[in-house]
């Protein structure tokens, strides 16, 4: 899922899916946990909000609107990249949608730790 935004940007789409790969494992399968389309959806979501609140913070503060897009379509063609059937159901949009609203919000931090607590 590349548009206009990510031209001139670094790939990251690997490095998510190895990032992603190992929460999947972590939180689920190595927990005796069957992965469902809502995990899937959720587990992008947040990956894709913690990332953003990253890379924020590394450029001090600021993350504009092309750099927001970019790495969300990162993380979901990382997660689709894992989950293949996911995309019939879920879009780039819909997940662009969501991460933007809790931004927005300004709860992406807090949804972020919320989630992760779940897991520790």
């Amino acid at each position: 899922m590349h548009g206009s935004f990510s031209i001139g940007k670094p790939s990251y789409v690997e490095s998510f899916t190895t990032d992603l790969a190992h929460n999947f494992n972590n939180h689920f399968l190595s927990v005796g946990k069957q992965i469902y389309l809502r995990n899937v959806i959720d587990e992008c979501q947040i990956y894709a909000m913690d990332i953003c609140l990253h890379f924020k913070q590394e450029s001090g503060g600021i993350l504009p609107e092309d750099w927001i897009k970019h790495l969300v379509a990162e993380t979901y063609d990382a997660t689709i990249k894992l989950f293949p059937a996911a995309e019939e159901q879920y879009s780039f949009d819909d997940c662009l949608r969501a991460v933007k609203s809790q931004l927005d919000m300004g709860i992406a931090g807090s949804q972020v730790n919320q989630y992760y607590a779940k897991f520790r």
